[in-house]
């Protein structure tokens, strides 16, 4: 009986990781357990443009002073690359994610 394996190579080069997806590989372990983010900003450097609300508003909202805050403990995976997208794009760089 023969195997056949299919290994492919994930890139991403705006977060600067690399990994080998296959059977039994460290990443299939990893997203198969289901990836835990969480979120985070800080309120004294908060610029409150809403840039996180308009890209991620199933994440962030303004507190009743215009500061963002997050709205969830941890961010589901389907919401995870649109958290790291309002995190590139907050001009304060208020956003701090956990992974």
């Amino acid at each position: 009986m023969t195997k056949t394996v299919l290994v492919l190579i994930y890139t991403n080069l705006s977060f600067g990781y690399f990994c080998l997806v296959g059977k039994d590989s460290f990443a299939n372990r990893y997203f198969r357990k289901g990836h835990t983010m969480k979120v985070y900003v800080d309120p004294n450097i908060c610029g409150s443009t809403s840039n996180c609300v308009d890209i991620s508003p199933d994440i962030f909202e303004l507190n009743e002073d215009g500061i963002a805050i997050v709205k969830v403990d941890k961010v589901p995976i389907a919401l995870q690359q649109d958290c790291r997208e309002a995190a590139e794009n907050c001009p304060t760089n208020a956003i701090v994610i956990e992974e």
